[in-house]
């Protein structure tokens, strides 16, 4: 079979290593003593590589969203073009401009959150 296809936030993140093992043994000793990587929370959603394309992709999840977009589209082939192109792209901009806006002011404050 097909190796699965990676969900596509893992392809902008960055992983964290896997920690060194720990043995911790009966009498409480533990080896090695000491934990190189520091205890820290990330809980933003997004890298500013990874912003357009996972934004773009969960909004054009949504049925209404894709629709729009294939409208605006078809209005580029002149036997389906019914109006001006700008009457069809300017909600699905406007939608998306304002949905981008909400997802960046959302991530920054995550981002303050944790420092």
């Amino acid at each position: 079979m097909f190796p699965p296809v990676p969900f596509p936030e893992s392809l902008f993140t960055n992983p964290r290593p896997f920690p060194e093992k720990r043995l911790i043994f009966l009498d409480g000793k533990i080896y090695p003593e000491t934990i190189k990587e520091p205890n820290i929370m990330n809980n933003s959603k997004y890298t500013l590589r990874s912003f357009f394309p996972l934004v773009l992709y969960h909004q054009f999840r949504y049925f209404f969203n894709l629709f729009f977009l294939i409208i605006a589209l078809s209005q580029l082939v002149d036997m389906l073009k019914v109006g001006f192109l700008f009457t069809y792209i300017a909600p699905l901009l406007l939608v998306l401009g304002f949905t981008m806006l909400k997802e960046a002011y959302d991530d920054m404050n995550r981002k303050k959150r944790d420092e």
